[in-house]
């Protein structure tokens, strides 16, 4: 909605201009009303609409002189003058101050409509170039391309409280999970999308856990490899936060996996890669999760709900799974007897090995044996 500010003296035309048109329809949101000048001029240094429509005669200061007060500071505001015949020479000077079309009292709705169409138009034609020359700069920027410009951060700088960077790539469904993400995050901003890579930045993050959680689940049918940076609140940072994401983003691929890696999460990370491989090496062995988080320093309630996140199993269903598939391949390839791979995967107890393996197979290792014997050609 394109903000606009309605400024005249007469309560009776300011009252008529809110109600007697469908602003609404327009994509106008009226965000005050000003009786004279010196009130239009704290409205529009307040609530920096991109619309204001102004009589051109009011008590206090005058339409000409709130317009020169405001034509350096918001030099991309459109204006409207309201004016009488008698004072067409004052509309005259205000076009020379460069305000945007001026309508006559009484005013004619209709006219006064098209007029609005014409500059909400090219409101948005202009707030989209101004858009994609800020991107150009932020990507240029966190690329180190281009020199930090602290200006240019500080025409937002309540976005930048709170913001992370995230980056995906190889996506068929990238699109869609940044129109997810931008519903779900209202201040996200895609500032780069195509094929191959993109870059979204999200402000004003109130939560952080909630945050993540949210964008886990937005991205757990994502088909692609997806990096988010740490939380920072300086603009300075960008560079070094698409870093963060593209070195998440990297080790998510690495492990063959999709979906999102937070930055902060790498180092739980790169301990489950080392459990992982531990475990493979070493499932023959006694091994148990508390084992584990008493090296890594951590505890055992946090170590299982990483171990999960990253595996999608509890560690034991993990360990389980993977000695019966052990024990399957010896089954069929070896001429070991069920009691003596039930030890070399890690069972002591062999009748324990048979039920579990029954479990897991459907069949007794007998059974699976034969089976597997029967559909061999």
């Amino acid at each position: 909605m394109i903000k606009m500010v309605i400024a005249d003296d007469e309560w009776l035309i300011r009252e008529s201009l809110v109600k007697s048109i469908d602003w609404d329809a327009l994509g106008i949101n009226i965000t005050g009303t000003a009786s004279n000048g010196i009130e239009a001029l704290e409205l529009v240094k307040t609530e920096a609409p991109q619309l204001l429509l102004t009589d051109i005669r009011m008590p206090g200061i005058s339409g000409l002189e709130l317009i020169e007060a405001l034509k350096n500071e918001h030099s991309h505001m459109k204006i409207i003058i309201l004016t009488g015949f008698s004072e067409f020479s004052y509309a005259q000077k205000a076009i020379k101050l460069g305000v945007n079309d001026f309508i006559l009292k009484p005013i004619n709705e209709n006219e006064l409509i098209t007029i609005v169409n014409r500059l909400v138009e090219e409101i948005q034609t202009e707030e989209k170039e101004i858009d994609e020359r800020k991107k150009w700069y932020v990507i240029n920027y966190l690329k180190g391309l281009r020199e930090y410009q602290p200006a240019f951060f500080e025409q937002s700088a309540p976005l930048w409280k709170q913001f992370a960077v995230l980056s995906f790539e190889e996506a068929t469904n990238g699109q869609a999970i940044a129109a997810k993400i931008n519903h779900r995050f209202p201040n996200s901003w895609n500032i780069h999308d195509d094929h191959s890579e993109g870059i979204l930045i999200i402000y004003e993050i109130a939560d952080k856990k909630e945050t993540f959680e949210e964008l886990t689940k937005i991205f757990s049918d994502f088909d692609g490899y997806v990096g988010c940076s740490e939380i920072a609140a300086d603009p300075e940072q960008l560079p070094a936060l698409y870093k963060q994401s593209l070195i998440a983003r990297g080790q998510i691929k690495i492990a063959g996996k999709t979906g999102c890696l937070f930055f902060e999460q790498l180092d739980s990370y790169f301990k489950i890669q080392e459990l992982l491989e531990y475990i493979n090496s070493h499932y023959h062995e006694q091994i148990s999760l508390q084992n584990f988080s008493a090296a890594f320093y951590i505890s055992d309630s946090y170590l299982s709900r990483i171990f999960k996140q990253y595996t999608g199993q509890n560690f034991i269903d993990y360990v389980t799974k993977l000695r019966i598939e052990k024990a399957k391949e010896l089954l069929l390839y070896s001429s070991l007897k069920t009691n003596e791979i039930s030890h070399s995967i890690g069972y002591a107890d062999s009748r324990y090995f048979s039920q579990i393996f029954k479990k897991l197979t459907g069949y007794t290792p007998s059974e699976f044996k034969q089976t597997a014997k029967r559909k061999t050609p």
